[in-house]
């Protein structure tokens, strides 16, 4: 009798397992990151939503993260350089890890970071 039971239990054990890990793909963080020298830049990111957002004359560094679903959203970050002269470095992390970065020195250059999340070269 004590087997039926243990057997019962470790079933309803392996049911809830499988029920909590179909409710879909674990989350992670994509945190996008600016820095360098200069002072301030334009920055345009695909924000939490999917949509492309922009931000003027940003202090340097800045940081941005959001919840990301699964593997393979797609994940940009470009900033450009609103001072004539210094550095602009731009960086995608994924759950605390740098995937992509992108670096431009000089009066108003631009740098770019994208890439599929969790699908890095």
């Amino acid at each position: 009798m004590n087997v039926k039971y243990a057997l019962m239990a470790a079933f309803v054990v392996l049911i809830v397992s499988i029920t909590f890990s179909a409710c879909g793909p674990d989350k992670n963080t994509c945190t996008y990151k600016v820095t360098g020298t200069a002072s301030t830049v334009n920055v345009t990111y695909k924000n939490a939503n999917g949509g492309t957002e922009q931000q003027s004359n940003v202090i340097v560094p800045w940081s941005y993260s959001f919840e990301i679903e699964g593997y393979g959203d797609f994940v940009y970050i470009s900033a450009q350089n609103q001072g004539k002269s210094g550095s602009v470095t731009v960086s995608i992390l994924a759950n605390g890890n740098e995937r992509k970065s992108s670096t431009s020195t000089g009066a108003y250059v631009i740098a770019t970071a994208s890439g599929s999340f969790g699908y890095w070269e």
